[in-house]
């Protein structure tokens, strides 16, 4: 088994390793645009009997640390093909890619770990956290108006290679745990708007926050449309989205959370025939099958199994007092009457209830 910097060519072989455990070899276009922004001397391969079976890399980042901007190496496609696992091979690769980084002079390795549980080992400890959020329209609105002064504009991939960077490296200098992005990251990764990234989506869309011709947030975002019963139930994928100054990133957030025709009005089952929605901060109970619902009873034993036959039974019995039928019960606690019992129970056992 040898470890070793990756050679002219080998990027393909390289990230073949961690390929596998997407199912697939990477595409031509793929190994194109690793290749844009990853040279092969700062990829390592585990090469055994002709193949390789294990690999590990490092981006070039100049990365923003408290009080400073540093040379950095952005770990990634780290990975040992299954049949070679258990054998070192990892401890190896990780080994010599953090001697490379120290001989490199870079004071900083970071990653984004696919399996975090990996890299305590080899001295990398947890430094942020990153969750996807969901927001629905409903619940999207701000306590007040943000108060940005510009105008949006959408842009084509051509404008945003010329309009977006510079929002980026401004917030990128001064925010701990970000890195510069050259022209090359943006056109091969950040911009980069294959179908196979699309998730269902459609094409990438981008927007700027402009004052006084001055960019001050963008973001980048995919809409998925549906519909439903009729209704569009579609929503807004953000990839990214930042601002300059907090007035702006509310701005921009807030031009996200308006997007027409992308509101979804999930419905909660209550029971049975009965749903709540929840439209424009109200919610509403949608019954259906004429069913009679009292909105203030529990969920207890019985309640959405029984809750039509127990309807039944109290009109049927109202029905039989109001007509006169009970005239001639004493007054107390009586029996429900046997014959609208049993009326009951037929429509339950020929569903129409």
């Amino acid at each position: 088994m040898e470890v070793r910097r990756a050679r002219s060519g080998e990027i393909l072989a390289g990230l073949t390793p961690v390929s596998h455990y997407f199912g697939s070899v990477p595409a031509e276009d793929t190994v194109q645009r690793f290749a844009r922004v990853l040279p092969p001397e700062r990829m390592h391969v585990a090469e055994e009997d002709g193949k390789i079976v294990g690999g590990a890399s490092a981006f070039e980042f100049q990365f923003t640390v408290p009080g400073a901007i540093v040379p950095a190496a952005g770990v990634t496609i780290v990975g040992v093909l299954p049949t070679h696992r258990r054998r070192g091979i990892l401890t190896q690769l990780m080994r010599a890619q953090l001697d490379d980084i120290r001989e490199r002079g870079e004071p900083v390795a970071c990653l984004w770990a696919s399996e975090e549980t990996i890299y305590g080992r080899y001295g990398y400890g947890m430094s942020a956290l990153c969750g996807d959020i969901e927001i629905l329209r409903v619940y999207g609105g701000f306590r007040r108006p943000p108060e940005h002064g510009g105008v949006f504009r959408l842009l084509s991939h051509e404008e945003a290679l010329e309009v977006i960077p510079p929002v980026w490296a401004r917030v990128a200098a001064e925010t701990p745990g970000m890195f510069a992005r050259p022209r090359e990251w943006w056109q091969a990764r950040a911009l980069h708007d294959s179908e196979g990234r699309r998730d269902g989506a459609g094409e990438m869309m981008r927007v700027v926050l402009e004052r006084d011709g001055e960019a001050l947030a963008y973001a980048l975002y995919r809409v998925k449309m549906d519909f439903e019963s009729g209704s569009s139930t579609g929503e807004v994928r953000v990839l990214e989205a930042l601002g300059v100054s907090p007035e702006a990133t509310a701005g921009i957030w807030r031009y996200l959370l308006d997007v027409d025709w992308l509101d979804r009005h999930p419905s909660t089952p209550v029971r049975r025939h009965l749903e709540r929605f929840e439209l424009d901060g109200r919610r509403v109970y949608l019954l259906n099958r004429g069913s009679l619902v009292n909105l203030a009873a529990g969920l207890g034993i019985g309640a959405p199994q029984l809750f039509d036959p127990f309807a039944a039974i109290m009109l049927l019995g109202l029905d039989a007092i109001l007509s006169g039928q009970t005239a001639d019960l004493p007054n107390g606690v009586q029996r429900y009457p046997r014959p609208l019992e049993a009326r009951v129970a037929r429509a339950l056992a020929t569903g129409s209830v």
